[in-house]
């Protein structure tokens, strides 16, 4: 069980099909950056990851289908959308309440959450790092 001190990571969908792409440890790579921390993945994220296995073609289709059966294999927490319709939208305000670092590699997300001070993970440098 995690500890309510932990802090909390969302991860976008973005950031979720990279890892598979490029076979990276996100656990490992997130415990380095910010020690121990609960990650949470929004269930706008999950729907999104659903329409992208049924609806995309080729590479990115498998890709969205495996990041899909990782999360849930990992037992990540599934949080509640707050903003169905919007994915980007969902995790600013998810970040906002849960006092959340967000991991994405979406830039447009990435400029939204820094205008509203939010600590964002992203891929640079070969590792993923706080910007």
């Amino acid at each position: 069980m995690e500890s309510s001190r932990s802090r909390k990571v969302i991860l976008d969908t973005s950031i979720l099909i990279f890892v598979f792409e490029r076979g990276i440890d996100i656990d490992d790579e997130i415990l380095r950056e910010m020690g121990k921390a609960e990650i949470v993945i929004p269930r706008s994220v999950i729907n999104e990851l659903e329409k992208l296995s049924s609806l995309s073609k080729g590479s990115r289709r498998v890709l969205a289908k495996a990041a899909r059966e990782f999360v849930h294999s990992r037992g990540y927490k599934i949080i509640e959308s707050k903003n169905k319709e919007n994915v980007d939208q969902d995790i600013l305000i998810l970040a906002k309440d849960l006092n959340a670092v967000v991991a994405t590699l979406d830039k447009k997300l990435m400029e939204e959450l820094k205008k509203a001070c939010i600590d964002v993970l992203t891929w640079k440098n070969k590792r993923l790092g706080l910007t």
